[in-house]
This record gives structure tokens, sequence and C-alpha cells, in this order.
């Protein structure tokens, strides 16, 4: 049985006010919410609830359109933005930027950096081909080995682009370029005038970034029966702007002070008291060079 009644007068009367009301409080809060004419014509301070003018926040960018100009994905333009904002302990970490490249140092300082890239061992630099502004880096007889890269040379602040391009040997590059290139771009005029002065041991700061790099286990021999460690340092950089002028920033390099391996051969060896070993007349063993300890580099940049 249906017990549903028809709305009589006074319910349909009190019905239609309450829909009358609810129409009036949503076109004023719409009012409210809308942006008056002069306010869209001419942008203005953003400004707090409480009334107090919110920070200035500026972004910045760089675009470089490479469609119909790459040959793939595995080429591309780094530019001065990114490579100021990494902690850098030697001049050829710059290639760091160069997504899968690994740069690190078996062995003091005073020459060539050994690269990785992709899981694989460049050595100094035989299959990385790099040219500053057009001249090549890689020297084709050296001790070291043929292709022989030193980028010791590098003044970083002074780098407009990196030009990269990971894969097999491209014949616009030429030799050395087995397992990619970079070509890296000075400034030909600089956007303001720089001097550097580094000052070690006086950390200050208050913006902040980490960086952590991962190096995992590597093949040692061809069997893949030996590998080595996995390695992991952090970098910290502070820095403060104390205006467009002057800033001040410190880098902490090898944050925790690991003991790390940052380079490991396996391979025979026999120092010159032992007797000879059953291993080609030596001992096969794993030979590493550890990762530098902590150490820390104050920066102050005044811009004129």
């Amino acid at each position: 049985m249906d017990h549903r009644q028809p709305i009589g007068h006074a319910g349909g009367l009190y019905l239609g006010l309450l829909l009358v009301w609810h129409s009036l409080a949503f076109s004023e809060a719409c009012a409210q919410q809308a942006p008056s004419p002069s306010a869209t014509a001419s942008p203005t301070r953003a400004v707090s609830p409480k009334g107090t003018p919110l920070q200035t926040v500026l972004v910045t960018g760089r675009q470089s359109g490479l469609v119909g100009v790459a040959g793939s994905a595995s080429e591309g333009v780094v530019g001065n933005d990114e490579i100021s904002e990494r902690p850098i302990l030697r001049p050829g970490e710059v290639l760091e930027t160069v997504p899968g490249m690994i740069i690190t140092q078996h062995a003091g300082g005073g020459k060539a950096n050994q690269f990785f890239l992709r899981g694989y061992n460049l050595d100094h630099g035989t299959d990385f081909s790099v040219c500053i502004d057009g001249a090549p880096i890689n020297l084709p007889s050296h001790a070291h080995g043929e292709g022989y890269d030193d980028l010791n040379i590098l003044i970083p602040e002074l780098i407009q682009t990196v030009d990269y391009n990971k894969g097999v040997y491209n014949a616009l590059v030429g030799d050395f370029s087995s397992a990619g290139s970079a070509s890296l771009n000075y400034y030909d005029r600089l956007p303001a005038n720089i001097v550097l002065h580094n000052v070690p041991n006086l950390p200050h700061g208050l913006e902040a970034s980490l960086r952590w790099r991962y190096f995992g286990p590597r093949e040692l021999t061809q069997s893949n029966q030996i590998h080595s460690e996995a390695t992991s340092l952090f970098y910290l950089r502070l820095g403060y702007d104390f205006n467009p002028q002057f800033s001040i920033a410190v880098d902490v390099f090898n944050l925790l002070n690991t003991h790390a391996q940052d380079i490991a051969y396996y391979y025979a060896s026999r120092l010159k008291f032992e007797p000879p070993g059953p291993d080609a007349g030596g001992y096969n063993d794993i030979e590493v060079h550890p990762a530098e300890s902590r150490s820390v580099r104050l920066t102050f940049t005044a811009r004129f």
C-alpha cells in the first residue's frame, strides 16, 4: 500500500523559500571568490592572510629544443645552472652531469680521473671522447693508455653547456668515442664578473643539498666469481646568498668519512720479498684504492 502524501500549499511554499535562500548564498560566495577586473588586469604582490607581503619566488629554467636535432634519447645538453648546483671535488666531475657517468680518482691528484659509464670501466677516458670548445682532449698516446683524458685543466665555473652523446662509436666525433662523447663549451662572455676565494674548514650556510653516490658491487673477473665491495659516499653542500652580488657555500666531501673502495682490481701480484706464487708467478688478490677521506671546502663568490 502506498502511504505517500502530496505536498500541500504550505509545504511547497517552504520548499521554494529554502531553494531561493540557498541560491542567494551560493551566488554571494562566488562573488567573494571571483577576482575583480582591476586585480586581473594588473597583478599585485602576494599578501598573506595577516596582511604581511610574501617573499617573491623567482623560477628560472633552460629549455633546449632537441626535437629533430638529437638522434636518440641518449643525447642531451646540460646547462651551467645544473653544474653550479653540484658539489665538485675535482674538475672532471663536471661530466657526472651526464646520466650514468661516474668520475673518480684511484690515486692522488695530478693525473686523469677514472671514468665509468653505464657500468663499464673506461679507464682514464680511453673510450670517452671529450672536447673543450672544439679542441680534443684525449691524447692518442700516453703511458696510461691511448685516449688518456686529463680534465684537470677545466674551470667548472666557466662552462656554459655540456653536450653529451652516449652509445656506440660516433663517426662525427672520431676516435675514443666507442662508449660516448662530451663537448664542453665555455662562455664567450660571462653573464657577470666572478671572483672566487677558497678557504678550508670554515663551514657556514643556511640552504643545503645532500648528494648520495652509490656504486654497487662490480665484476672483477670474466667468470663473474670475484666482485668488489659496494661503495656508498655522501656529499653535503651548504650555501647562503647574502644578496645578488655576494654568496657563500661550503662543500663537505665524503661526509661520513667512509672507508670505501674507490677502485678495485683483481690480478696476480707479488711483493719483492715474496716467493713465486701459483698464479702466473704471483698471488691473485683484490687490489684496492681507498676513497679520499672527508674534506671541506669553503667558497666565497662576489659578482660585480
